[in-house]
Order: structure tokens, then sequence, then C-alpha cells
């Protein structure tokens, strides 16, 4: 089977890609996912802090409203804190914004997605479809299955994941560190409201972050702790792990009485060596992944997504070989340029929190402070977190 790109992954960036593509050129587009169909949109533990930015992205491609009514809920304000009681905090008012983010479900997004693909003939999505090789040839690559099926692609989009087949099949080198920690997710239910706050608290073992779901009394929980604590934690009745959360939460916010669809992540920090080789290319976590503490995961990969788009969509207008190694490395210099001041910004918020010797301690707490002191500063960190900066695709603009 033949097509111009085939997306291997059927997640949240390659949708996006295979979206935009289906929008706005005449391109045959296969998506290859090796899950089933998300036919039903289903209730999930797992979400993302969406940006800005991505919604920008979201709302150009006219799937905004959609995700809007299946699950999501705006924050308008962050608050962070460590156990000696330093804290920093963030208003949308401050930055002149109705909302800093919004929380979203990652499954209602991946169903919205797939349902707006299906009104273009030129994008198709194959389900169930496990790749057993990949060859690649001077003008085009070969991907073949398990049940024999052949696609030759002129370009092939890694949007596979971490584990991504695509990019170990093409010999691109993996730089991986291992936090040795695992993130709990859960839905949990409290005796008061969240008031519309993203709240995250700096444990000596790691961060604990709640984030606002639709209903008023109801939060999305990431809990970061080293591996053997994660599994002791895991293991607890959900009342003993209500109780042992609430203790983390009693002085600045509220009660813990429920907790649903607990599950645990093994945590690590990955980046390729190369984002693209002739005819191949990489995004999201094939690409790299990230600490969870800030949420910045998803949007990402949604920005790889958009710039993959705008460098196609200019290479077409300018009759060139889009799957060619010279288009892409403009690809590649453009999202090292931004990723890597994210990902190292992670990284290091990471370090100097978890680190307790009093020299890092004078630091975070000096930090904070003048953060704290200087507003401009403050809110400049924030607006680039937020996805209000410069050099981003035309999409997020």
């Amino acid at each position: 089977m033949k097509h111009d790109i085939v997306i291997v992954g059927g997640g949240v960036p390659g949708l996006t890609l295979a979206l935009a593509l289906a929008q706005s050129t005449s391109l045959s587009v296969a998506v290859l996912e090796a899950r089933d169909c998300v036919r039903l949109f289903k209730r999930d533990a797992r979400v993302s802090a969406i940006t800005q930015a991505s919604k920008r992205i979201f709302k150009k491609l006219g799937v905004w409203s959609a995700i809007h009514a299946q699950a999501i809920q705006s924050f308008t304000r962050i608050e962070c804190w460590d156990e000696a009681g330093n804290e920093i905090d963030f208003h949308c008012e401050t930055l002149a914004m109705s909302a800093l983010g919004y929380i979203v479900e990652n499954q209602a997004i991946q169903f919205v997605l797939q349902e707006a693909l299906q009104s273009y003939c030129t994008a198709q999505i194959f389900y169930s479809t496990k790749l057993i090789a990949l060859h690649e040839k001077e003008d085009a690559i070969m991907l073949s299955t398990d049940t024999g099926q052949v696609f030759h692609a002129k370009l092939v989009v890694a949007a596979d994941g971490a584990m991504s087949f695509v990019r170990e099949r093409a010999q691109i080198i993996l730089d991986k560190k291992d936090y040795n920690e695992e993130a709990i997710v859960a839905t949990i239910t409290t005796t008061a409201m969240h008031e519309q706050i993203a709240r995250q608290c700096f444990l000596k073992t790691g961060p604990v972050a709640l984030l606002p779901l639709s209903d008023s009394y109801r939060t999305s929980l990431v809990w970061t702790l080293p591996t053997a604590e994660a599994k002791q934690y895991m293991d607890l009745k959900p009342d003993d792990f209500c109780k042992a959360l609430t203790c983390v939460f009693s002085k600045r916010f509220s009660e813990v009485v429920v907790v649903e669809g607990r599950q645990s992540f093994r945590l690590c920090k990955q980046q390729a060596q190369q984002c693209v080789k002739p005819r191949i290319a990489l995004l999201g976590d094939a690409l790299h992944t990230v600490h969870p503490l800030a949420g910045q995961g998803m949007n990402m990969g949604l920005l790889d997504a958009a710039a993959l788009f705008e460098i196609i969509h200019t290479a077409i207008a300018h009759h060139r070989d889009f799957g060619s190694h010279a288009v892409l490395r403009r690809y590649a210099r453009w999202r090292k340029a931004d990723n890597f001041p994210m990902s190292v910004g992670i990284d290091w918020i990471k370090q100097l929190f978890a680190a307790n010797t009093p020299v890092i301690s004078l630091v975070r707490v000096s930090g904070l402070q003048i953060l704290n002191r200087f507003p401009t500063i403050k809110n400049y960190f924030a607006r680039y977190a937020v996805g209000e900066r410069n050099g981003l695709p035309k999409l997020a603009q």
C-alpha cells in the first residue's frame, strides 16, 4: 500500500498531525495504530494539562469545542510549595488570561481526533496494526506488518511513544536517564471544592500534584515517589491511601475521601540523539520524554506535530521533497531550539526541589523569594510555560 506519509502511532500528537495534513493538503496519509479503536469515550485517570498554545492548535483544527464538550476543566491559579513552607503561585489575572491552562482526559482528545479524521478521504487509520520490519530506501520507507501488509511512504513519522519501534529500527540512539521513580495517577474526591486551582507540593520523596477536574470535588492526582515507596502506596487499601494523601495536603487543602483508578508508571527522561533521518521524523514521546512535574509532555508533542506540519506544508508550496533530509533538518533544528530549554528547565526544577543540601536549599529559597519579589520575572517564566512565547508554529500562534 503506497501513501505519501505514514504516521506510526495513533496517540494525540500523531492524530493531530494527520488531521492537519488532511485538512490542508491532498497528501495520502495512513496512521498505523497497534491498539484497537477508541469507539466510545471512557473515563480515564490519565489527564494532560493543555496550555494556551495547544488550545490554539485544537481551535485552528476545529476540534476544541468537541474536546471541551467531553471532559475539560480550566485552571486559573497554580499553587506550589515545599515542606519548609516556601511557596510560589501564579494567577491568570496577572497574565491577562482567562485561564492558565486546561485539564483534559487523554482519551477524550484521542476520541475527538479520531472522529474528526473520519471526515477526510485522504487519511485513514489502520487499527490493531503490529509492525515487524522497517526497510529504508532512497525514495521511500517500507513498513511490514505481522499480517503481511506492506506500507510504502515518502515519509514515515514516528509518533509511537517512548518505546518507539520506528526509532529502534531506524537505529537512532536514545539517551536515557532513569529517575528510579514511579508516578501514581488516580482520580480522587475531596471534601472541599478545588476552586479551579492546580496544586503541587514538593516533598523530599518527590512532587505531588492535584489537578482540577470538571466535577468541583474531583481532582486528578499525580504522585511521584521512589519506586519502592510507590509500590507500598499502590498496595495500600483505598481508605489507607486516602489517609496518607490527606496528610500531605491537610494544611493546604482538604480531606481525601475517595480514590479511583490507581495506576503507576515508571519515570525516566529520554531524548533521541537524532530528530530526523532521510524520510523519517520523530515527534512526541518517540523523540523525548520529560518528568511530569511541569505537565509539559503532551504540549511538547503537540508543538512537534504543528512544527512538522508547517515544514511539510511549506515544502509542498515550494515544490520540494518533504521527505528529504534537507527539508527535515529544518524541523530538527526548530524543535531542538524549543524542546531543549524546556527539557533542561524541567530537569533543573526537579533537581532543585529534590536535593536537600544546605547550599541547594539556600538556592531554592532565594530563587523563590526573587520570583515573588519581582512579578515581571515570575510572569515571564509563567507565560513561557503556558505557550506565550516567540518561535511557535503558526498553528499554535
